[in-house]
């Protein structure tokens, strides 16, 4: 066990203790101007897709999300918070 400060732990991704993917937690912590990359690798469903996700959060908080897919070597989505 570790002491942590409160700079420690606003530098860390953090997710709540109830039923929330990883990828929807990181997205509600975003700010506006954020942009991250998410590799087709690691994404966990094969049927939706980020852009689904970003939607879904979006008719839940008032967070506005820009989805882009990358089809070069690295396949995967860009997701960048707007508003």
């Amino acid at each position: 066990m570790k002491k942590l400060t409160r700079e420690e732990k606003s530098a860390m991704v953090t997710r709540p203790l109830r039923k929330q993917g990883v990828f929807r937690s990181y997205l509600l912590q975003m700010q506006v101007d954020d942009i991250v990359f998410i590799s087709a690798q690691e994404w966990p469903s094969k049927s939706a897709t980020p852009g689904y996700l970003c939607r879904r959060v979006e008719k839940k908080t008032t967070f506005k999300f820009e989805v882009e897919k990358v089809l070069n070597a690295a396949p995967g989505w860009i997701v960048t918070r707007t508003h």
